[in-house]
């Protein structure tokens, strides 16, 4: 199985004027319950209310949820949404909003790729982190790290029953979605942002999915592999920046993996944003992150 195979959905939490609210006559559904078309939006297009985003004067909270998507075409339409709330005036709040991407994930799949999949967020979980630009998110208790748990075993137990982790099992396990949530992103409409995170939860799942053998739980160190030389050596670098390079080079997503991976670039499936801009904000993002407290 290949990226392209695979489905994908997000949940884009933002702030929408209310005057652009009636203007428009958009409808906000309960949370969690089913929310309504947004009528500027493309068909399957939702909103609903989120009380844990923090509003301001004369804003409500306005959380945007995909329908299924897939591949090239989904991608597409990912930045042509974007654009459009940008153009509404949907705003993001900072440190309350988030990005939250679901990757398909078929029943027939065996034990083990779950397993490597809860290995895999382990193993790139702080490049994860700062490809948010924020230590917040690891902090906030909503999307709690899973390596600290020590073991696979341990940690798919936990995230089967907590929601509030960067991998969500919860209704997987339930039987209630055939779909993994990753809810580690910070709140963004930025389309260089979003496009490179859906395709890191692509790449992840990917790999898990075809990988024989999980990465190692802890990694060591990075010190710069394949692409990442000179400037993107590791040495010397913020932890932030250093894990970043480990999930580049973990995606394959570089010039020189050919001979590796025989093409294979995990979870790549459009060039609308072109890689070497993801990989840019990705830098300047880690780049940011290491630089906080």
């Amino acid at each position: 199985m290949n990226a392209n195979q695979l489905r994908f959905g997000i949940e884009v939490e933002t702030l929408i004027a209310k005057s652009m609210r009636l203007s428009e006559k958009v409808r906000l559904g309960s949370h969690h319950g089913g929310g309504h078309q947004v009528p500027y939006l493309p068909t399957g297009w939702k909103a609903e209310r989120d009380h844990s985003i923090t509003t301001r004067g004369g804003y409500c909270s306005c959380e945007i949820i995909s329908p299924i998507l897939r591949s090239a075409d989904g991608l597409a339409e990912v930045v042509e949404v974007l654009r459009i709330l940008d153009a509404k005036g949907h705003r993001i709040t900072r440190p309350s909003c988030a990005v939250h991407v679901h990757v398909s994930w078929k029943g027939s799949l065996p034990a083990d790729a779950l397993l490597r999949l809860v290995s895999t967020v382990a193993h790139c979980e702080r490049g994860l982190f700062a490809i948010t630009g924020t230590k917040y998110r690891e902090r906030s208790g909503y999307c709690n790290g899973v390596r600290k748990y020590g073991n696979v075993e341990y940690a798919q137990n936990v995230i089967e029953h907590d929601r509030n982790h960067a991998l969500n099992l919860v209704k997987l396990a339930r039987r209630e979605r055939r779909a993994v949530e990753f809810r580690v992103f910070s709140g963004s409409i930025c389309p260089v942002q979003i496009c490179g995170w859906i395709q890191v939860c692509l790449g992840l799942v990917e790999r898990a999915i075809n990988d024989e053998h999980p990465p190692a739980w802890k990694p060591k160190p990075f010190k710069g592999e394949r692409e990442t030389v000179g400037e993107h050596a590791g040495a010397g670098m913020g932890e932030g920046a250093s894990e970043v390079e480990r999930l580049i080079n973990f995606l394959a997503w570089g010039v020189d993996y050919g001979s590796v991976y025989d093409d294979r670039q995990f979870g790549w499936v459009s060039d609308i944003v072109p890689q070497e801009l993801v990989k840019a904000e990705f830098r300047r993002l880690a780049a940011k992150y290491d630089s906080q407290p």
